[in-house]
């Protein structure tokens, strides 16, 4: 099992690479990976489009993002907790290393 302390990848923001002053591009590491990758995950998944189309999200569409979360072997089974507020979804889980994330799509 990979520890989050050694997970590396390049930032990405709006689908494009981010790059720094000296036009290199921007590595980040640790938890930011895993929050990168799970956003990346439910964007395409095609969830977050749906709760935009219906302006809102379902308890089933809740353990939907749940589930998805917690498919990612960083994530700790049973520890992901999908909240509806103000047409606000957020994920928090806690990964393997008792490390907490949270990925948030607004409706």
């Amino acid at each position: 099992m990979m520890k989050i302390a050694d997970l590396y990848d390049l930032k990405i923001e709006n689908n494009d690479l981010v790059f720094g002053l000296d036009d290199e591009p921007i590595f980040f590491s640790e938890l930011a990976v895993v929050e990168q990758d799970l956003t990346s995950r439910v964007r395409e998944s095609g969830m977050a489009a749906g709760l935009l189309r219906t302006g809102g999200a379902t308890a089933s569409d809740l353990r939907d993002m749940e589930a998805l979360v917690e498919d990612d072997e960083r994530i700790m089974p049973g520890t992901a907790k999908a909240t509806q507020d103000d047409g606000t979804v957020t994920v928090v889980a806690r990964t393997m290393d008792g490390e907490t994330t949270s990925q948030t799509v607004s409706t």
